[in-house]
């Protein structure tokens, strides 16, 4: 695949683009191509940080579960962007090596727990469109009614992201790029 809207130029960013970079940067992140393809719509870019910072810094959602969630989001979806810039953030969040190269095998691997397993039903479920009263109950019998919400907006924003990344066709750069052989092997 290659860039249908290749990356803006950093000598390019407006005022409003310059200031997310600057809270991303304040956060510890790099302008990743996805960013900076966004850039060149500054007030998409600027609502798309604003949800993607909430889901990392105002969820009571642990980031082992978030990570979890996108990284099977990127796999059932065949977003290897996702899967590759969010490998290092899984394994941060303390999701092993074991357990992603399982992921796709999750319902019967002994890798996950109840909880693990009743966000990755879920997390099938909303991003096949087909949340049930069983899979909601199981995840209802875990999770109090804001983490649901919380989940719920974290599968549905990553569904987007895979949807964003494929339709622009944004490519995952050099740095990233070592993580996809773990995508293309599950």
């Amino acid at each position: 695949m290659t860039h249908r809207l290749p990356p803006l130029p950093v000598d390019e960013i407006d005022e409003t683009a310059s200031q997310v970079f600057d809270l991303l940067s304040g956060d510890g992140r790099n302008a990743s191509p996805l960013y900076l393809t966004l850039a060149r719509a500054p007030a998409m870019l600027e609502s798309w940080a604003v949800i993607s910072r909430s889901i990392r810094a105002d969820v009571h959602i642990p980031a082992r579960l978030r990570e979890l969630m996108i990284m099977r989001i990127a796999q059932l979806t065949g977003t290897e962007y996702a899967w590759a810039y969010h490998w290092k953030p899984a394994r941060d969040s303390g999701i092993s090596t074991e357990q992603l190269d399982a992921l796709s095998g999750w319902g019967t691997s002994p890798l996950f727990d109840a909880s693990e397993k009743a966000v990755l039903t879920y997390t099938e479920a909303v991003t096949r469109l087909d949340v049930d009263v069983d899979v909601f109950r199981r995840l209802e019998s875990v999770f109090r009614a804001d983490e649901i919400v919380e989940l719920t907006v974290i599968a549905a924003f990553y569904c987007m992201v895979g949807r964003v990344i494929q339709a622009l066709g944004i490519e995952v750069d050099d740095r990233h790029a070592q993580f996809l052989p773990a995508i293309r092997s599950t």
